[in-house]
């Protein structure tokens, strides 16, 4: 068709065929654009997708329980309670008194125990005061502060033992002069002897011959002779009774000796069994004042008292019993979430997590940030309604919601529900995904 016939306008057509005429109609711009705009808006929805990551997470509920384990407060004797100094819920401090236990009992042993270390102690200054052989005992400042009474008779009966050894001692000095003396009388005695025996001799040789002769009267010769004998006898008996003096003396010396000996010696064994039982009275009172202290039972840890099962004073408690639990006051908290078992396998530790607490609104509040910790290898059973799940240990960055510390405090025991990110995905693939397994499930036959 030639431009003089479009320009005769719409009314050209209406007389043409209906194929004719709309190939002979003018396209309207505004639906040409309208076509682009929807296009457009289609393929930037597709692009989207593609490109648009969303976050996978695994939602489970969990319970607040503290950084540390709860401790549980005992004593290992136990006792009749005396005071009470907490009650539930109240924070105390590591160390802050609990409660006390009746001491009286453990107050007069340990009197008891004192008292006879301070004697041990006295007996002992005696004893190395002896051993030294020092002129005066060196008592302790407390046993001279304590107990006078036994620095005095502990002096005396230095005093008296060291008057009585030396009185042995010179006892023994003077039999040992004694017998000295004797063996130096005998020796001159039998010097002066042996002379005699000599000149006797003399005197019986040179007149043997003259007697044999009838020159010298028989009858002298015989009382020479005699003489002789008797001198020479006196001799033999002033040797053996030499001999006889030396073993004295031997003796003497060697109970003099033994004086020392045995004194040093009974000395040394006192002193070794006063100190033993000085160390063993010495541990004894250890473990009274350990025992002492024991009876204030104190906090191992910061945190709050919970479970505090003594009311009144005077209630005896046995051996070991639980008294109290403190719950730790920690810088974080450990969440205790139960995933259930079709999303265990996509938890692992070190991915994050968002905690959000039941008791505040999250959207007000906020929530906690963490971090997985412990994946549990074993999975549980819920008694009520069978369920299975696994524990998963979350710990979180603070122990209170929002900016102020102190302020809307997560404690423990308190319900959550814990958001572990497992992972990320196009928008695109979740709904292929999706159509996918539909697909492929609607495809079976039962």
């Amino acid at each position: 068709m030639s431009s003089q016939d479009r320009s005769k306008g719409p009314q050209y057509t209406e007389f043409l065929p209906e194929a004719q005429a709309i190939s002979e109609s003018r396209h309207s711009p505004l639906a040409t654009v309208l076509v682009m705009v929807v296009a457009g808006f289609f393929v930037a929805i597709i692009l989207w997708a593609t490109l648009a990551q969303v976050d996978q997470a695994v939602v489970a509920p969990g319970e607040v329980r503290p950084g540390g384990r709860v401790k549980v407060v005992n004593h290992p004797e136990g006792g009749a309670v005396a005071e009470i100094l907490v009650r539930d819920g109240d924070l105390v401090v590591e160390g802050q008194a609990l409660m006390i236990l009746d001491e009286s009992l453990l107050r007069a042993e340990e009197r008891r125990l004192r008292g006879d270390l301070l004697t041990l102690e006295a007996e002992l200054a005696r004893l190395e005061a002896e051993a030294g052989g020092d002129a005066a005992i060196s008592f302790s400042d407390e046993v001279m502060a304590e107990r006078p009474d036994l620095v005095a008779t502990h002096s005396r009966l230095f005093e008296a033992r060291r008057d009585a050894l030396q009185s042995q001692r010179e006892s023994a000095d003077r039999e040992i002069e004694q017998r000295q003396s004797e063996i130096n009388t005998l020796r001159v005695r039998i010097g002066t002897l042996t002379e005699s025996a000599r000149v006797l001799e003399d005197q019986v040789a040179s007149l043997q011959k003259l007697t044999d002769k009838g020159h010298f009267p028989f009858l002298r010769f015989q009382s020479i002779q005699r003489q002789l004998n008797e001198t020479l006898g006196d001799l033999q008996e002033t040797r053996e009774s030499l001999e006889s003096a030396q073993s004295a003396l031997s003796a003497a010396r060697s109970r003099r000796r033994e004086i020392d000996e045995t004194g040093r010696g009974n000395v040394l064994a006192d002193l070794a069994e006063a100190r033993g039982a000085r160390d063993r009275t010495a541990a004894a009172l250890d473990q009274a004042e350990t025992r002492l202290d024991r009876t204030v039972i104190r906090s191992p840890v910061d945190g709050y008292v919970q479970n505090l099962a003594v009311n009144n004073p005077g209630q005896a408690v046995r051996p070991n019993e639980p008294l109290a639990s403190i719950v730790p006051e920690a810088d974080n908290l450990v969440i205790e979430a139960r995933v259930a078992n079709r999303d265990i396998g996509a938890i692992e530790p070190g991915q994050p997590a968002v905690v959000k607490v039941r008791a505040y609104d999250f959207i007000k509040y906020g929530t906690l940030e963490g971090t997985v910790e412990r994946v549990a290898r074993d999975a549980n059973r819920d008694q009520d309604t069978g369920q299975v799940f696994f524990n998963v240990e979350i710990r979180t960055d603070r122990t209170h919601l929002g900016a102020a510390p102190g302020v809307n405090e997560v404690r423990p025991g308190m319900e959550v529900d814990a958001e572990m990110k497992t992972g990320s995905r196009s928008v695109l693939s979740f709904l292929t995904d999706r159509v996918i397994g539909t697909a492929d499930e609607a495809f079976r036959e039962r």
